[in-house]
């Protein structure tokens, strides 16, 4: 068994696409297709559902999965920690953060730990909440810098990871004004008001669909535009 099968499973479970995953392991779609057959055969199961619509994980291959990426995680971390014992790697810090703290936050955030970082090179990542989890999860990140509410589901096991506040923001909803000036909505409401939505990829997206499940009247919303994109 190699560490690629384990990294092709892990693309192809996310794109559900033999194509797009290929595309994205950087390899030919045939190669990849063998690669997957040879993964499957070593395991003894079929991981992977296909179908005209695409692959989708097979009971075996959803229980495979939570090994699996726990698995390639942890192998690429035992490299990066021998490669810092050895003096190889020990000066790189990789990040993976949020759209919004990427651009707001991370830049003023990271220059206060300039004394101790003089001698290290800083990588960040900027993507959405799901994705940089994923890397992190993949063990492509030591940090991830993104919101956090208790009410809103956590993906990131917690016995695996450690978190600290580093900062604190306040969410407040914004209404366009009419022709006096005043709010064009108002919440609750009784009537929809026109929703610009974070897309549930989006932490932010994912911490307002919780605030607004436990709410007893929730306000009547009408999404208009969506995007995992504060700007």
């Amino acid at each position: 068994m190699e560490l690629d099968w384990l990294e092709d499973f892990a693309a192809l479970a996310e794109h559900g696409n033999f194509s797009r995953a290929a595309d994205g392991r950087h390899v030919t779609q045939p190669a990849f297709s063998r690669r997957i057959r040879a993964l499957e055969q070593w395991v003894g199961a079929t991981l992977f559902c296909r179908g005209p619509q695409g692959v989708t994980l097979t009971p075996a291959g959803e229980q495979f999965r939570l090994g699996a990426e726990e698995t390639v995680r942890r192998i690429r971390q035992l490299r990066r920690e021998a490669r810092e014992v050895a003096g190889k790697d020990a000066a790189t810090l990789r990040f993976a953060a949020t759209h919004a703290l990427s651009f707001t936050f991370f830049p003023r955030w990271i220059r206060d730990f300039e004394p101790a970082t003089t001698q290290a090179t800083i990588q960040l990542v900027s993507d959405h909440r799901q994705a940089a989890e994923e890397l992190m999860l993949r063990g492509q990140a030591q940090f991830l810098l993104c919101h956090h509410d208790p009410g809103a589901p956590d993906v990131l096991p917690a016995g695996r990871f450690c978190s600290i506040v580093v900062g604190r923001d306040v969410l407040t909803p914004l209404a366009a004004p009419d022709g006096a000036g005043m709010p064009r909505w108002r919440l609750p409401g009784t009537a929809p008001a026109c929703h610009l939505a974070y897309s549930p990829q989006s932490g932010l997206g994912r911490i307002i669909a919780a605030r607004w499940a436990r709410e007893p009247r929730p306000p009547v919303l009408e999404t208009v535009f969506t995007s995992h994109l504060a700007a």
